[in-house]
């Protein structure tokens, strides 16, 4: 394409221009995603954590810390919600699901991305424990900000978790993780 050219169909007629949304991706091209409400559920929780996704995920991995050390980093996030005692308590969950599996196979040792997947699903699943029917309403408050385009959250779509990694990122291994955590 050369600059300025117009955008036409096929048949000749000019384009439309898809809406944008605040956080920078088009309408069209979010609606197309089959994972549209995860991109909502996951960045709710990572309102609770002080950030957005991508930022608390970037920070996490620039840290030099092993173990505890991804704690830490979730803990200094100055716009954090969620009370430090339940993170701490999500941490010593996950903690003790990775020396189980690790009594099993001792090479076992969840890197940043893993854990704090494993973190994502422990706030998860404790919310719906907690309080099913205010997480429902936080998740629809946050696709109306979000994804105004999705049709309003229903009780049954909270029976869906999904974590999206990588190929060769140990989703395997976090699944023995995440039954784990749901046990």
């Amino acid at each position: 394409r050369t600059a300025g050219a117009k955008r036409v169909t096929p048949r000749g007629r000019p384009r439309a221009t898809a809406a944008v949304l605040p956080h920078g991706v088009s309408v069209n091209a979010y609606k197309q995603r089959p994972f549209a409400r995860s991109l909502v559920l996951v960045e709710y929780l990572a309102g609770l954590l002080g950030g957005r996704y991508a930022d608390l995920l970037r920070r996490l991995s620039e840290s030099t810390a092993d173990g505890g050390g991804f704690l830490d980093v979730l803990l200094s996030f100055a716009g954090r919600t969620l009370p430090d005692a339940r993170l701490r308590e999500y941490d010593a969950n996950i903690r003790r699901h990775e020396a189980r599996i690790a009594g099993l196979r001792p090479d076992f040792r969840l890197t940043y991305f893993q854990w704090f997947a494993a973190v994502l699903v422990e706030m998860t699943l404790d919310a719906m424990k907690s309080d099913e029917a205010a997480l429902l309403r936080a998740l629809d408050d946050k696709r109306k900000e979000h994804a105004p385009f999705l049709s309003p959250y229903q009780p049954g779509d909270l029976r869906k978790l999904a974590c999206f990694m990588a190929t060769g990122s140990g989703k395997t291994l976090l699944l023995h993780l995440n039954l784990l955590q749901f046990l």
